[in-house]
C-alpha cells in the first residue's frame, strides 16, 4: 500500500543558489562544506555547501561580472552563489578588471561591506574594481523541493575550483565551522550517523565521489546537461521511497538510515 505525500496546495519554491568549491588533495577531490548553526532554520546543524536565496539586489550586479552574455536568471543565480559564499565563509570569487587571477587574500581583506545585506554587497562591488567570476561557475544540478513541503526551494548547484590564495572562515552566524572533506568521507559520515546531510547535499556529494581531480569534475559538469530533479516521494508501509529522474545521473544504490529508500 502506498500514498503520495501531502495533498495540500503547494507553496511556491524560492529561487536559491549553492556552490561546491573544490580543491585537489592527496586523497582526491575535496569540497568545502560548512556546519550550520543549530538555530539557523532550514538545515540547522547540517553540513552544507555555501549558498542561499537569490536577492533582488543580485540582479543589479550584471555589469560587474565576467560573463555578461548569460541571460538574467542564469547570471543572477551565479551572483547569488558568489555573494552567499562571501557572506558565509569569506571567500570572494572575483578578479580585478583585466586580470586572469582570482583576488588575493589581501585584496579580499581590503574589500569592505558595510553590513550583511545583499544591497550592501552590491554597493561594495560597484564601488570597487572587482569583477565577479561568474563565468567560472559551472552548473552541476537543479533540485526543486517536492510540492508537499512547507518550505520549498528551487535550487541551482554550481561547481568551481576554490581560489588558492584565500582562506575560508565561518561567519559565526549561519555557519559555525568550515570543513574541507572528500565526498567519500562526507557521505560515509552521514552513513554512520555522525554528520547530518540534507538529501540533495548527500546525493550531489555521491555524484562526485568517483572523480579524482577538480579538472575531471569540471570537465564532466560542462559536458553533461543538467536535468531538473523533482523528487517523487511516496509513503509506503515499509517507509518513505524516493524516485529521481534517471537522466540526472544519480547513484540510487542503498541509502543510509534516516533518508529515503530508493525505488
Amino acid at each position: 500500500m502506498s500514498e503520495p505525500l501531502s495533498p495540500s496546495p503547494p507553496h511556491s519554491p524560492v529561487a536559491a543558489a549553492t556552490l561546491l568549491l573544490l580543491r585537489d588533495a592527496p586523497d582526491g577531490v575535496e569540497v568545502l562544506m560548512m556546519i550550520r548553526h543549530e538555530g539557523s532554520g532550514v538545515g540547522s546543524g547540517a553540513m552544507v555547501f555555501p549558498g542561499g536565496k537569490v536577492d533582488p539586489a543580485d540582479s543589479a550586479l550584471r555589469e560587474y561580472c565576467t560573463s555578461r552574455d548569460l541571460d538574467e536568471p542564469a547570471l543572477t543565480l551565479r551572483i547569488a552563489a558568489i555573494r552567499e559564499t562571501y557572506e558565509e565563509c569569506g571567500l570572494l570569487l572575483g578578479r580585478t578588471a583585466g586580470s586572469d587571477a582570482y583576488l588575493s587574500g589581501e585584496a579580499v581583506a581590503a574589500f569592505h561591506v558595510r553590513d550583511g545585506s545583499a544591497e550592501a554587497f552590491a554597493a561594495a562591488v560597484a564601488a570597487s574594481p572587482i569583477q565577479l567570476a561568474t563565468q567560472d561557475l559551472v552548473p552541476l544540478a537543479h533540485w526543486i523541493t517536492p510540492a508537499g513541503a512547507h518550505k520549498r526551494f528551487d535550487t541551482h548547484f554550481f561547481v568551481t575550483a576554490v581560489p588558492t590564495d584565500q582562506v575560508a572562515q565561518a561567519d559565526g552566524h549561519e555557519a559555525v565551522e568550515v570543513v574541507w572533506t572528500t565526498p567519500v568521507a562526507a557521505t560515509a559520515a552521514a552513513d554512520a550517523g555522525s554528520r547530518y546531510l540534507m538529501f540533495p547535499t548527500y546525493m550531489n556529494l555521491r555524484k562526485l565521489r568517483h572523480y579524482t581531480s577538480v579538472a575531471a569534475v569540471l570537465e564532466a559538469a560542462r559536458a553533461n546537461p543538467v536535468f531538473t530533479v523533482r523528487p517523487d516521494i511516496t509513503k509506503k508501509d515499509t517507509g518513505l521511497y524516493v524516485r529521481l529522474p534517471v537522466e540526472a545521473g544519480y547513484d540510487m544504490g542503498k541509502l543510509p538510515p534516516g533518508y529515503f529508500r530508493a525505488e
